[in-house]
């Protein structure tokens, strides 16, 4: 029973950043929302949330400088369908929307790190609106 509550934790926490990385604020504050009520926690998530948008960056500047994907593709420390998932992330995502997103995602890792005032929850909600806006 409780390997089925964490493969079902480990979809919704996937779930989340995929809605964060397609900037859908709707569906990434929802599922953010449900992820803390249920105990997930600032330290596990902040960085799954990083490495993907890092990742996504990094393929989004290869694909800008003109790699072709199937190159990239061979790369890819993963299955092939995760692999076609990124590369079509990568290619709807901005650039500097993904660097801006890196950017609110260390400030997030500072402030959840005791460099704020605010309740946890209250500086990852502002987080996400920023990267999904």
């Amino acid at each position: 029973m409780q390997d089925a509550v964490a493969q079902a934790s480990e979809k919704q926490v996937w779930g989340f950043i995929d809605a964060l990385v397609a900037r859908d604020q709707r569906a990434a504050t929802a599922a953010f929302l449900q992820l803390r009520a249920q105990g997930e926690s600032m330290p596990r998530l902040v960085p799954l949330m990083a490495r993907r948008v890092r990742e996504l960056l990094g393929i989004s500047l290869r694909l800008e400088a003109g790699e072709a994907p199937q190159d990239i593709k061979k790369t890819f420390k993963g299955s092939p369908w995760a692999a076609d998932k990124r590369l079509a992330e990568a290619r709807k995502a901005d650039p500097q929307a993904l660097r801006r997103a890196i950017e609110a995602l260390a400030d997030l890792e500072l402030a959840t790190r005791g460099g704020s005032e605010l309740a946890e929850d209250t500086v990852a909600l502002r987080a996400i609106d920023q990267i999904a806006a």
